[in-house]
């Protein structure tokens, strides 16, 4: 999916303590983005999970 990305849009980051959820709209060529909400958490300075979830049904369209 990486390779295939053509742009990755940050519309909004929150943070606190531990984590940061950040959504952005990923575009892969000329089909319609996607929203992508992608949620990290740190422990001890280290990122220690990440969690990405979005709906891909743009990609079948």
């Amino acid at each position: 999916m990486f390779v295939a990305t053509t742009s990755n849009k940050v519309l909004l980051r929150l943070a606190s303590e531990d984590d940061v959820i950040t959504w952005s709209e990923l575009r892969m060529g000329d089909r319609a983005p996607l929203q992508v909400a992608n949620w990290t958490h740190v422990e001890y300075g280290k990122i220690v999970s990440v969690r990405v979830t979005f709906d891909p049904r743009p990609l079948f369209a």
